[in-house]
């Protein structure tokens, strides 16, 4: 049941037609803007898989050569059948990976879950290491970063797939110098170099009707990378800025201004304001209105927004997505917590010894920010941590009672 549950979870998002897209090259294997994203869905999308093989079968070899059949008849069915879809080599690479990495969890899980004594302790002490590892590694990714090529300034481009611009864009900078329709900005340009941080600021008329989809105001990139992107989504705004996570193909982060642009009912000539500034700290956009009333929205650039870089569709994010954050760093410590406790069942570890690699993720959680100049975290990404901790504890507990003989159980 396990292993027809897996499949349908593959077959569902491989196997429905979409809208034709740009043709890509079936010997890539990071392909497309955001091909990192993608390679790292597939191997998602295959990890249940190789643990339900896995789980029957008791063979990690078994999981792997099913994961790689699997997706080599999906992509067979791609290339021939299904409407809109791309066989690709690195599906199948990144596929295999994931039935891979099922098997491995799933085997981990079985031999770590009964785990005791100085075993679980040094178990806890590689989980503790990795997470510390993602950590430094997720602060390292959201860092802005200057673009390395040339960038061309695209003054409200109509793209494939998205809407025009039905409202008029007056004037733009960055940084404070003034931006000219198909002028070529250099890499120095793109960042400030002392303050490592780009700030964009647009002036729009309207009225300006609602758009379905992305209709893009301005933009700065080159075939191979994007330095900014503001753009319209239905009555509001969006704002990206390049960040290391794109140079691997990553999703950039978003962040939007909801419903601040004048409807078409507005009247005519009305002028919209934007100040949008992506600093090591944070992302920050305002918008000031006929009316002159501020809108503003601030995300904290913070390790527990490393989640949203792998998001498969564009969505605006903000504070109000504080869960997301606290869940994903709630994951990190989970299994931190779990061996920890774990180690506890033997005499031959000591209790002052007992948090020490919970005590490494904490340390980083706390010092990245310092080293790095991103920001701490909030108070209710502290609070995933601590749930990542109970959770961790109480499933110890709960699994240690489930295997424990009554002391009047007969012989």
């Amino acid at each position: 049941m396990a292993i027809l549950a897996a499949l349908v979870m593959i077959a569902v998002p491989t196997l429905t037609p979409t809208p034709r897209a740009t043709p890509t090259s079936g010997l890539c294997v990071i392909c497309g803007s955001l091909g990192g994203v993608d390679f790292a869905l597939n191997i998602v999308l295959f990890v249940p898989l190789g643990a339900a093989i896995w789980s029957v079968r008791r063979r990690v070899l078994d999981a792997v050569i099913a994961g790689l059949l699997v997706s080599v008849v999906i992509e067979l069915l791609q290339f021939r059948t299904i409407v809109g879809r791309d066989a690709t080599l690195g599906d199948v690479l990144a596929n295999t990976m994931g039935s891979l990495a099922g098997a491995a969890i799933a085997l981990g899980f079985v031999r770590w879950r009964d785990v005791t004594g100085r075993a679980a302790q040094r178990g806890a002490a590689i989980a503790g290491f990795a997470a510390a590892m993602v950590v430094a590694v997720s602060a390292l990714l959201i860092q802005p970063i200057r673009t390395r090529y040339p960038q061309w300034v695209q003054w409200s481009p109509v793209k494939r797939g998205e809407e025009p611009f039905r409202g008029r864009l007056v004037t733009a900078d960055v940084n404070g110098r003034a931006l000219h329709g198909r002028e070529v900005l250099r890499p120095p340009q793109t960042l400030d170099a002392r303050t490592r941080s780009l700030r964009v600021r647009a002036t729009l008329e309207g009225p300006t009707p609602p758009s379905d989809r992305q209709a893009i105001i301005i933009r700065m990139a080159n075939p191979l990378e994007e330095g900014f992107e503001l753009a319209q989504l239905d009555r509001g705004l969006v704002f990206r800025t390049n960040i290391v996570a794109s140079r691997l193909k990553l999703r950039p982060l978003l962040i939007g201004l909801p419903d601040v642009l004048p409807d078409s009912g507005a009247v005519v000539d009305a002028t919209f304001m934007f100040d949008g500034v992506s600093s090591p700290a944070s992302i920050a956009a305002t918008g000031s209105g006929p009316d002159e009333q501020l809108t503003s929205v601030t995300l904290p650039r913070t390790v527990g927004l490393a989640w949203a870089l792998f998001l498969p569709w564009s969505i605006a994010i903000g504070p109000q997505w504080w869960l997301a954050n606290a869940c994903w760093l709630a994951a990190l410590v989970v299994p931190v917590s779990f061996l920890s406790m774990r180690s506890r069942r033997s005499p031959e570890v000591g209790s002052t010894r007992l948090w020490w690699p919970v005590a490494i993720v904490v340390v980083m959680l706390a010092a990245v920010p310092f080293v790095t100049g991103i920001s701490s975290l909030r108070a209710t990404e502290w609070f995933g941590v601590m749930i990542g901790m109970v959770v961790g504890a109480t499933l110890e507990r709960w699994l240690a009672s489930r295997r424990a003989v009554p002391a009047n159980a007969p012989d």
